[in-house]
C-alpha cells in the first residue's frame, strides 16, 4: 500500500536537522519500499504492507529517536486520504492564489469544544477552514505574516501538527499517482 508521511518541524532554523537521503535510509530500513522524499522538508512517499498509518507514524518515529536521537511527530496518511484532503479544501478555488495556501495535518479531528473558539474569531485577512483532521488556511498576505500558524493551531486543539504549502501537497499528490 502507499503512503505519504509528514515528519514535522524538521530541517527549519537549522533545527532537527534530517539528510533527505539518511531519512530514506531509515524509512527502508523499517521495511518500507520505494522510498521517496520530496523537499527538504519531511515530506515521504513509501510503500509499505497495509497497516493501520497510526502504526507506520509510530514506526517511523520510534526509527528517528532510536537512531539519529530525535523527536519528531510524524503523520501519514494513506495516498488515498491525501488525495482526499486536497479535494477537501473549501478555500482553494477561484482566485485564490495557491502560493498562498496552507494545510495543517492533526492527528485526528479536533476536538469540537477547542474548534468553537478557534472558528468564531475573525482572522482577517486570513482565512480558516477546518474539514476533518486538517485546518486549511488562507494568507494573502503570505504565511510569514499569519497568525494562524502550526505554533498556534497545536496550542488551541491541543493535538501536534504540521503544515505544509498547498503546492506541496498538490506535488505530493502528483507524485503519487506516478
Amino acid at each position: 500500500m502507499q503512503y505519504v508521511a509528514l515528519l514535522r518541524g524538521i530541517n527549519v532554523n537549522g533545527q532537527r536537522m534530517i539528510r533527505m537521503e539518511d531519512l530514506r535510509t531509515l524509512v527502508a530500513e523499517i521495511g518500507c519500499t520505494q522510498v521517496r522524499t520530496l523537499l527538504q522538508s519531511g515530506n515521504v512517499l513509501l510503500r509499505s504492507a497495509e497497516v493501520a498509518p497510526t502504526e507506520l507514524a509510530g514506526a517511523i518515529e520510534r526509527a528517528l529517536a532510536e537512531r539519529l536521537g530525535l523527536d519528531v511527530a510524524v503523520f501519514v496518511l494513506t495516498v488515498r486520504e491525501l488525495a482526499e484532503l486536497v479535494e477537501a479544501n473549501p478555500l482553494a478555488g477561484e482566485g485564490v492564489e495557491p502560493r498562498s495556501l496552507y494545510v495543517t495535518v492533526l492527528p485526528r479531528a479536533p476536538d469540537p469544544q477547542r474548534l468553537e473558539p478557534l472558528m468564531a474569531r475573525d482572522w482577517s485577512p486570513d482565512r480558516l477552514a477546518l474539514v476533518g483532521r486538517c485546518a486549511y488556511v488562507h494568507c494573502p498576505n503570505g504565511y510569514h505574516g499569519t497568525k494562524l500558524t502550526n505554533t498556534l493551531l497545536e496550542s488551541r486543539l491541543g493535538a501536534p501538527a504540521t503544515t505544509r504549502s498547498w503546492n506541496t501537497m498538490l506535488r505530493l499528490v502528483q507524485l503519487a499517482g506516478r
